[in-house]
């Protein structure tokens, strides 16, 4: 058995041990997730009119229009998507509550500015 002596913390960590090519510095790692896990799948006009006006706060999406740029410029963006018959998928991440998953703390942490997959268009990443 193994005794820590000296500075305990309650942090967890895992080590590694990895074989590369010589002087492969960067690896690429391929994650499948479920979007249901994650959000709502939105495919009609009016499911999106729904949403942005109550997720936003508005009693019309002309209100929400008119206060400003940037929900305009996220709704019109997702009506391009359901029109050219893609869905549109909602959702929020949290840092609190989530535990061991890794997968939801690394996109709290750093949106999905860097998700390249055929297929996805980034609408919003993060309103904080």
């Amino acid at each position: 058995m193994k005794t820590r002596t000296g500075f305990v913390s309650n942090s967890s960590s895992s080590s590694f041990i990895l074989a590369t090519t010589k002087g492969m510095k960067k690896a690429t790692i391929t994650i499948e997730i479920d979007l249901a896990d994650y959000g709502q799948e939105i495919k009609t006009l009016k499911a999106l009119d729904d949403y942005f006006i109550e997720d936003k706060g508005y009693r019309s999406i002309q209100e929400m229009i008119d206060n400003g740029e940037y929900y305009a410029k996220q709704y019109n963006k997702s009506v391009k998507a359901i029109n050219e018959g893609k869905s549109v998928w909602v959702g929020s991440l949290t840092n609190e509550g989530c535990g061991d998953n890794l997968l939801e703390l690394y996109f709290f942490d750093n949106g999905f500015s860097d998700v390249t997959t055929d297929g996805v268009e980034i609408i919003q990443d993060s309103e904080y």
